[in-house]
Formats: C-alpha cells, sequence, structure tokens
C-alpha cells in the first residue's frame, strides 16, 4: 500500500470573492429584492471628481485692497534715509549734551566770549530780561553736571544761573553797564555767544 502523497501546502489567497450575479441568488430572497429595487431606480451617477492636488495653494490676497496702494508702494520702494543734520534724527531731534562753559577775552581786542561746548551744534535763542541782562535758551539739549554747577564770571560778564527744564538748558548771563550781547555763533560742536562794549 503506497503512502498517500505529501499534500502541499495550503496558499493563502488574499483575493476577494467575486459579487454574485443576480440571476444565482435564488428566487424571493431578500438579497435579490435589495438589488432588484436598486437597479429599478433611476439614479443619476455621481460626477466623477479629478485628483485632489497634492498641497493646495492658499488663495490669493488682493494686497491693494488690506494695504492701500500708498503702502504697497513703500514696500516695493523703501523710502531712502536722509543724512541727518547735526541736532537731529531720523527719529527727531537728537538730545545735545552739553559739557562746558567758559567765558574769555577775544585776543586782539574789548569781546567776550562766552563759549558751549558739547556733542554737536546748538542755537541758543536770545531773551532779554532787563538793560544788563539776557536769557540764552538751548532746545533740544542736556547737560552734564559740570556744565549746570559752572558759573564763569569776569568784570564784564557774569553767569549768574544755568538750569534745565526738560529738554530745554538756560543761561542767564548778566553784563556790566555799557556792554551788550552782539552776535551767537553756531559751531559744529556748541555755540559762541559775543559781548562787546557800546
Amino acid at each position: 500500500m503506497r503512502p498517500p502523497p505529501p499534500s502541499s501546502p495550503e496558499v493563502e489567497d488574499d483575493a476577494l470573492d467575486p459579487p454574485p450575479k443576480l440571476a444565482d441568488l435564488p428566487e424571493g430572497s431578500p438579497v435579490r429584492a435589495w438589488f432588484e429595487a436598486a437597479i429599478d431606480l433611476d439614479l443619476e451617477p455621481a460626477p466623477a471628481r479629478g485628483p485632489e492636488p497634492a498641497d493646495d495653494p492658499e488663495p490669493e490676497v488682493d494686497a491693494a485692497r488690506w494695504f492701500g496702494p500708498e503702502l504697497l508702494l513703500l514696500r516695493e520702494r523703501p523710502p531712502e534715509v536722509q543724512p541727518s543734520d547735526v541736532g537731529t534724527s531720523v527719529d527727531g531731534p537728537r538730545l545735545v549734551i552739553l559739557t562746558r562753559l567758559s567765558l574769555h577775552p577775544v585776543p586782539g581786542g574789548d569781546a567776550v566770549e562766552l563759549e558751549l561746548a558739547g556733542a554737536g551744534a546748538v542755537a541758543p535763542a536770545i531773551q532779554a530780561i532787563d538793560s544788563n541782562r539776557a536769557r540764552l535758551s538751548i532746545a533740544d539739549a542736556g547737560a552734564v553736571p559740570g556744565f549746570l554747577a559752572a558759573r564763569p564770571a569776569r568784570a564784564e560778564v557774569e553767569v549768574v544761573d544755568v538750569t534745565r527744564r526738560g529738554r530745554v538748558v538756560e543761561i542767564e548771563v548778566e553784563f556790566g553797564r555799557g556792554w551788550s550781547l552782539r552776535e551767537v555763533t553756531r559751531l559744529d560742536n556748541g555755540a559762541r555767544v559775543r559781548f562787546e562794549p557800546e
């Protein structure tokens, strides 16, 4: 008696069974009735959908509606920053710090000059208090303690007070009888005030 041939290993088939045909379904079965009802319905096929894009691009935004044409022009062509004058900056007036206040005679003449030295040019405004007293006001300026404490004096001209009020430095000057304030010269590092006899 021959031994039975070795059985071949079963091969798993992952393929799905084909769907049953309508004719193979028994008459009167609920499954056949369901299929017949579906065939009798007049259903329009769903429209075919195109392939989904890999990455949906963001919708375009009308930048002119959001920002306005003026800001768009600025974005395309930023304004060029021009070199600022001494004593100014892009954000507004720069605070010029005054560091030294001195009084000295002019060589070869009878004039006396009051010199204000600092980190930039200043333009003192003159206000007459009386016939022998004047106030110099320097806007957008600060001063070191040594400048505020300085009281240079000569027989002809004397600084009697130096104060700072916010961004304004004020210098009060008293000059002798027969003397007067003649001119103010703006310097790269401050200003010079000239006093002369009448």
